[in-house]
């Protein structure tokens, strides 16, 4: 599943990830951003890693320079 979401210009997508990964989100050579999460999880699990990925982009992770850590450490999204 992948959809275009115009308030946050960027691609949904819903796909087979390992597991331990639930989501992330990603940039290609175009300046196209996508929330990628993993199908796996249930509906809560994927309404929360769609939310604290949606913080990430919010906050432009993306273009940080500090450490995953740091910038990971930051965000606590509970539905």
């Amino acid at each position: 599943m992948s959809s275009y979401v115009p308030a946050l210009d960027c691609w949904l997508i819903v796909r087979d990830l390992p597991q331990g990964v639930n989501g992330f989100i990603t940039r290609d050579g175009e300046d196209t951003k996508y929330i990628i999460i993993n199908k796996h999880l249930d509906e809560n699990g994927k309404l929360n890693t769609l939310m604290h990925e949606i913080v990430h982009l919010v906050r432009g992770d993306l273009d940080s320079d500090e450490p995953l850590e740091i910038i990971e450490k930051d965000v606590v999204v509970e539905c």
